[in-house]
C-alpha cells in the first residue's frame, strides 16, 4: 500500500483541480458517482496495470463504458446471478455467464494486452500486472483464471469503490455537522503529521474509519452473500424451541442488507451515525459484514479503503459539500444492477475552501 500511495495522492489532486475548472459562481455541481468513477479508474489502471487513463481529460473515457456495461445486467442478469447462488455450480454446468458477454471479453482482451505488452518490454513495476505476468507463468492451466482475476480486480477497484465513495459523499453533503467533524480531524492528522499525507496518517483517522463504516453498514454495496457449508452443523432455532441441521456443501444466503437494518443490532439503524462505529466493542461480531468474512472475503479491500479515504480527504479537505436539488431524495436504487446504484444519479455543491 505504501508503495502506490503516491499515485492515490495525485490522482486525488487531479481531482480536485478537476472540480475547481467547473466552477461557476463558487459552487462546482458534481454527479458524484460520475467524478468518483474517474478517480478510481484513474487509480486502478495506474497502481494495477501502469497505465494513464487521462480520466480527467476525457468526458467518458472508454474504461467507464466498460464497465458500466459489466454490472448493468437487465433482469435476466440478475436472475442468473440469484440462481447461481442459490445453485453455486449451475453455472458452470449449464455454461451461464452472469456478466455482459461483450463488455466481459472486452475487458479481458485489454488485460491480456496489458499483460503481453509488460513482458514484450521487459518493464518491471513491482505492481499487481507483474504478479498477474509472473502467476501465468507458473500457472499449469491456459491463464484464463489469472486474465479473470485481473477482471475481478478491475471491476472490485473502480466499480465498487466508486459507488461506496459517491454514497459516502452524499451523506456527508447531507450531514454537515458529521462533514465539519471529519474536516476537523483531517486538519489535525495533517497538523501533527508536519501537513504531510501518508498511509500510516491516513490509517490513523478514527472518526473517518467511522464515516466509511457506517457509510457501508446504511448502503450495503450487496444485498446477499453466497456461502457453502463446509461442515455439517446444528443450528438451535431458541424461539421456536427445535433444531435446524445445515449439512456440509449447502449453500447459504446471508441477507446482509437485512442484519445491516436490523434494530436488534443497530439502534436507529436509517440514521446515519459514524459515532457507533467509534466503540467497536459494543458490535456484535457477524452483525457488519461489508467485504464478507472468513478466507474468501473481499481481495482488494486494502487497496479499495485506501483510495476510497483519500479522495474523501482531499475533497472534504478543500470543499464543503451539500446536496443539489437534482439529487432525488430518498435514493432510489436501480434493480438491474449488481451493487447499488442510485437511478438519477448523486448530485452535490461543491464549495472551495478559502484558506
Amino acid at each position: 500500500m505504501k508503495l502506490i500511495f503516491p499515485m492515490l495522492e495525485e490522482n486525488g489532486q487531479k481531482m480536485v483541480k478537476s472540480i475547481c475548472s467547473t466552477t461557476v459562481n463558487e459552487i462546482s455541481v458534481l454527479e458524484a458517482k460520475k467524478l468518483c468513477s474517474k478517480f478510481t479508474l484513474e487509480n486502478v489502471n495506474a497502481c494495477a496495470f501502469g497505465m494513464d487513463s487521462q480520466c480527467f481529460r476525457k468526458t467518458e473515457p472508454m474504461d467507464m463504458r466498460m464497465a458500466y456495461g459489466l454490472v448493468k445486467t437487465g433482469s435476466w442478469g440478475v436472475y442468473k446471478y440469484f440462481l447461481s447462488t442459490i445453485i453455486p455450480r449451475i453455472h458452470k454446468v449449464l455454461n451461464i455467464r452472469i456478466v455482459n458477454s461483450t463488455y466481459g471479453n472486452e475487458l479481458l482482451h485489454m488485460i491480456h494486452a496489458f499483460m503481453s505488452y509488460r513482458v514484450k518490454s521487459g518493464v518491471v513495476r513491482n505492481d499487481f500486472l507483474d504478479s498477474m505476468v509472473q502467476l501465468k507463468e507458473n500457472a499449469p492451466s491456459n491463464g484464463f483464471d489469472i486474465l479473470a482475476l485481473g477482471a475481478n480486480f478491475f471491476v472490485d477497484g473502480y466499480e465498487t469503490s466508486s459507488t461506496v465513495m459517491a454514497l459516502l459523499l452524499f451523506e456527508l453533503a447531507m450531514h454537515k455537522e458529521v462533514q465539519n467533524k471529519l474536516r476537523s480531524e483531517i486538519r489535525q492528522s495533517k497538523e501533527l503529521s508536519g501537513g504531510k499525507l501518508s498511509c500510516e496518517v491516513v490509517q490513523s483517522m478514527r472518526y473517518l474509519d467511522a464515516c466509511f463504516n457506517e457509510n457501508l453498514r446504511v448502503h450495503s454495496i450487496v444485498s446477499t452473500l453466497g456461502k457453502t457449508c463446509t461442515k455439517s452443523y446444528t443450528y438451535h432455532l431458541k424461539h421456536r424451541n427445535t433444531s435446524v441441521v445445515i449439512e456440509k456443501g449447502t449453500p447459504i444466503i446471508i441477507p446482509i442488507s437485512a442484519i445491516h437494518h436490523d434494530p436488534q443490532y443497530f439502534e436507529n439503524p436509517i440514521h446515519f451515525c459514524p459515532e457507533r462505529f467509534l466503540e467497536k466493542k459494543t458490535l456484535q461480531k457477524y452483525t457488519f459484514m461489508p467485504f464478507g468474512e472468513g478466507p474468501r472475503s473481499c481481495l482488494g479491500k486494502r487497496f479499495g479503503v485506501l483510495q476510497i479515504k483519500v479522495g474523501v480527504i482531499d475533497i472534504i479537505s478543500n470543499f464543503e459539500l451539500s446536496v443539489n436539488e437534482k439529487t432525488e431524495l430518498p435514493l432510489k436504487y436501480n434493480p438491474w444492477f449488481f451493487v447499488v446504484a442510485p437511478t438519477k444519479g448523486i448530485w452535490i455543491n461543491a464549495k472551495k475552501i478559502l484558506e
